[in-house]
């Protein structure tokens, strides 16, 4: 472990933020051709899955290892909803 200097090539930083986001808009925009209603939404839930397990499986971690002595160690977590307008929650 060697304590962290300023100099040339160096970097400190005091916090690193990692969002994640997954845009329902994007999913919408999603065809498959004539199927019903029914499949279309189950296709786009099945899409959408990977996305969010990945982010998880990636960052879930109580560690994210960047190099040999050198780990991010989350703080805090939040997960939230972010709906735009009553047509975008009714559809």
């Amino acid at each position: 472990m060697i304590p962290p200097t300023a100099g040339v090539g160096a970097v400190t930083v005091q916090a690193i933020e990692c969002r994640a986001t997954l845009a329902m808009a994007g999913l919408r925009a999603l065809r498959f051709g004539d199927a019903l209603q029914e499949y279309v939404r189950a296709a786009r839930a099945l899409v959408a899955a990977p996305a969010l397990l990945g982010n998880r499986l990636a960052f879930a971690a109580p560690a994210v290892r960047l190099r040999s002595g050198c780990d991010l160690l989350p703080v805090s977590e939040r997960i939230e909803w972010v709906g735009r307008g009553r047509e975008s929650m009714a559809r």
